[in-house]
């Protein structure tokens, strides 16, 4: 018997252009669940890396997430 919950990670690659900085979110489903991509995006270029991961847990609150929600942004550096 087998117990537990597994997961299918879900997954973009987008080159970035050479020369810039690029943002990371890495989420779980109870943010994804009531956020698209183009509202995380659009929340973490309002504001540093810590708060944008405060807002998206907020905004994810906000919209009645029914699942627990965690997010971790990053600036990658230009390449």
């Amino acid at each position: 018997m087998q117990v537990g919950a597994t997961a299918v990670p879900e997954f973009t690659v987008t080159p970035r252009p050479a020369g810039q900085p690029a943002t990371l979110i890495v989420a779980c489903d109870g943010l994804w669940d009531v956020l698209s991509n183009d509202e995380a995006a659009a929340i973490t270029r309002r504001t540093d890396c810590t708060d944008a991961a405060e807002e998206l847990v907020f905004a994810a609150v906000e919209r009645e997430s029914g699942d627990n929600i965690t997010a971790v942004v990053a600036t990658l550096p230009a390449v």
